[in-house]
């Protein structure tokens, strides 16, 4: 056995023995999956242990309490990548990837918000907030978005750019557009509380021959509001509630703040779901019957029953897998998420000691998720189950894998207040 080859994995985790023995000493609890009451190490030896384990950390936060990042979710090669019609006029294709470029980079520093010559001079913007008309406007909006008094970090991902042939078009010079989908964050400064808004959604930039296939109409939709054009129309009442929801939202798993989580983008945030890409990422996991019997098991593999004898840091959520549904309790697996160091660093985390206990890598998969609080029994995961599968088969998702298999997503330890607790169902789809 090459021990040399976890070094990086045993400096990574250093910092919980420390953290252990700190509690011990205060007369703080050191043991339990979700204990996280430890007192906070000093900025010297936070500076200390940040500089030896690197731990790369490639999360935003968008929102309390999740953590996400909308950073680009394919290559940028991928992401501009244009699938058009094979009649579309070589000046459409030109066009098309022009403003997918633009589109990518419009919030980056030092580049510039849009190309004007692209755009007809009375282009006309309109979203479920905003209408107006003229490029000078349409440059002005988008400046305040990227530089402004009330928003910072924003981010735009682009996930799709497609060219549309539009035949219910009122004149035959604009039967062509470019549609991007697209995941857009920002943090709004102006409030104390520092909320993130993200959306996702589509753009539909309507191109007129007349005028050399310049932009004349920008037409964006929501995926969180429905398909009825009343709720799409500028200043729609849905898409305000749904605006002031994001700012005014102060979910229970504030209490992970800090605590590590798998990274993912959000590929799509629905009224009900989102459907995030997660990286790939190691569980640790055991058949159970009994939830105590579970959590004991997994606590005594974090506690340091692994072949290096070593500490592991905490991870949410926890994993309640079900192959065959909820209704089947005989085929279910808990899993303890395990935290992700640097590409340098160790490529697998110390093997169990145990035989009940059996790591597993998971590839970059996406998953559909539906959050609710409250106390967590059987008839409210079931209930919210059927909410997911109804809006997933809604909006077209099709669900990948095993038709019957789910999993619950628990962020909040067990003694959480029930208006500070956070669950989640996870079904994987295409």
């Amino acid at each position: 056995r090459n021990e040399m080859a976890f070094v990086p994995y045993v400096d990574a985790v250093s910092a919980v023995f420390a953290r252990r023995s700190r509690a011990a000493l205060c007369g703080e609890p050191t043991c339990g999956f979700f204990s996280a009451i430890t007192p906070k190490p000093t900025t010297k030896f936070r500076n200390a242990t940040r500089r030896r384990c690197r731990v790369v950390n490639k999360r935003t936060p968008i929102k309390t309490p999740l953590i996400i990042t909308a950073m680009m979710s394919a290559s940028e090669e991928e992401a501009r990548s244009v699938e058009a019609t094979p009649e579309a006029p070589a000046e459409v294709r030109m066009m098309a990837k022009k403003l997918g470029s633009e589109l990518a980079s419009m919030f980056v520093e030092g580049m510039p918000v849009c190309t004007v010559e692209l755009y007809a001079p009375d282009v006309e913007f309109k979203d479920p907030l905003n209408k107006f008309t003229g490029v000078r406007k349409y440059q002005s909006n988008i400046e305040f978005l990227k530089k402004s008094p009330v928003f910072d970090q924003t981010q735009i991902s682009v996930h799709s750019i497609n060219i549309v042939h539009r035949a219910d078009a009122p004149t035959s010079a604009r039967k062509w557009a470019v549609q991007t989908r697209w995941t857009l964050q920002m943090r709004m400064i102006a409030m104390p509380w520092r909320p993130h808004v993200l959306w996702t959604g589509t753009s539909d930039y309507v191109l007129d021959a007349d005028r050399g296939y310049v932009v004349c109409e920008h037409i964006d939709k929501w995926d969180s509001l429905s398909g009825e054009k009343q709720q799409q129309e500028p200043v729609s009442f849905e898409g305000v509630k749904d605006l002031f929801g994001m700012i005014f939202r102060f979910e229970g798993a504030t209490v992970n703040k800090g605590i590590s989580q798998p990274t993912y983008s959000v590929i799509r945030r629905a009224r009900e779901y989102e459907i995030r890409k997660y990286d790939a990422f190691y569980t640790a996991q055991v058949a159970y019957q009994t939830r105590p019997e579970g959590l004991s098991r997994l606590d005594a593999y974090y506690g340091g029953a692994n072949d290096l004898g070593v500490a592991i840091p905490r991870t949410v959520p926890l994993l309640l897998e079900f192959a065959r549904g909820f209704e089947d309790n005989s085929n279910k697996v808990m899993c303890g998420i395990l935290p992700a160091l640097s590409s340098s660093s160790a490529r697998a985390p110390p093997s169990p000691t145990a035989p009940w206990i059996e790591l597993r890598g998971r590839p970059s998969t996406k998953i559909a998720a539906i959050t609710f609080g409250g106390n967590l029994t059987p008839d409210v995961a079931a209930y919210q189950y059927q909410l997911l599968l109804e809006a997933l088969q809604r909006d077209g998702i099709t669900r990948a894998g095993s038709q019957k298999s789910v999993t619950l997503a628990q962020y909040s330890a067990v003694y959480t207040v029930p208006w500070q607790k956070k669950h989640e169902v996870w079904v994987q789809v295409e």
